[in-house]
């Protein structure tokens, strides 16, 4: 809340009035988790998680966002899509995001929001979570590489045999009668 309050006040003015965009900027394909650019931001913030918080700070942000009426633009995560992974205040060109520093970024550090004593008390649920999610994730890469290479092989099977321009005029030819 006041973390939030503070952190969206000094990175924007008063909006005209709330909007919402989505656009993904990490996807997961057949390499893994691959980053895509969702705006050349102004200013980057990095929140540092190995606790799982980031998507309640960014739903903190979100509800921030819209109390100050701002137009703002969010990511959602591939891998749980129900999780905010980032958030762009649209007007100001500040990002937040999980990811790693680069150059110029700010930190938002959240260890120092996690009570030791709780955490210490699900240390080995976390651990047994995050080994989980490891060999999840990877075998969902394999399959997606698997069905990359199954892909390519029948491309180049009709590929060759493919007469493009017909397409093209068919194309054409549907565009017209669908559009007049």
């Amino acid at each position: 809340g006041d973390f939030a309050r503070r952190v969206i006040k000094a990175n924007s003015d008063e909006g005209e009035g709330f909007s919402l965009a989505v656009r993904l900027n990490t996807a997961f394909c057949a390499e893994g988790l691959c980053k895509t650019e969702l705006c050349e931001a102004k200013k980057r913030y990095v929140i540092l998680d190995s606790h799982d918080l980031a998507g309640r700070v960014l739903n903190a942000l979100l509800f921030e966002a819209r109390e100050r009426k701002l137009a703002v633009t969010v990511s959602l995560d591939p891998l749980s899509p129900r999780r905010l992974n980032a958030l762009l205040l649209n007007e100001s060109g500040v990002l937040f995001e999980l990811g790693e520093m680069g150059e110029g970024d700010k930190q938002i550090n959240l260890e120092r929001f996690v009570d030791n004593a709780i955490l210490a008390q699900n240390r080995g649920r976390e651990r047994f979570t995050a080994r989980c999610q490891k060999v999840l994730t990877e075998g969902a890469r394999e399959h997606l590489e698997e069905a990359k290479k199954a892909h390519l092989s029948l491309e180049d099977i009709y590929v060759p045999a493919m007469d493009f321009g017909a397409v093209d005029r068919c194309t054409c030819l549907t565009v017209k009668e669908i559009f007049g």
